[in-house]
């Protein structure tokens, strides 16, 4: 399984979704994004730095996007869970729930 990476200090965060589509196929252009948790895995603590839920704008076809700002409290070595939620045309509503392992960006 891999996790995606959530550096700390002073980084800037992009979180994504790519191509985001209805149960019928029907890409997502309209849809209500949201980054709705970022907790630590283990403690179920909230992360600090970033306010929620966080918006997360259509880009482009079916790519919605959002930047987490520098500082977070995220610790290296920790596991954080991401959630996201969507709402869309037809009543479509889908969640995720991303794993992500904080890291020090190397010199």
């Amino acid at each position: 399984m891999t996790h995606s990476a959530l550096y700390v200090g002073d980084n800037t965060h992009l979180v994504e979704v790519v191509d985001l589509q209805d149960n019928a196929g029907a890409v997502q252009t309209t849809a209500t994004v949201n980054l709705t948790a970022l907790v630590d895995k283990l403690t179920g603590a909230t992360v600090t730095g970033v306010t929620l839920p966080l918006s997360m704008p259509h880009v482009a076809a079916g790519l919605y996007r959002a930047t987490l700002p520098h500082g977070l409290s995220a610790v290296a070595g920790r596991t954080y869970l991401a959630t996201i939620k969507a709402v869309g045309t037809q009543s479509f509503r889908a969640e995720w729930v991303e794993t992500l392992i904080a890291k020090a960006r190397a010199a």
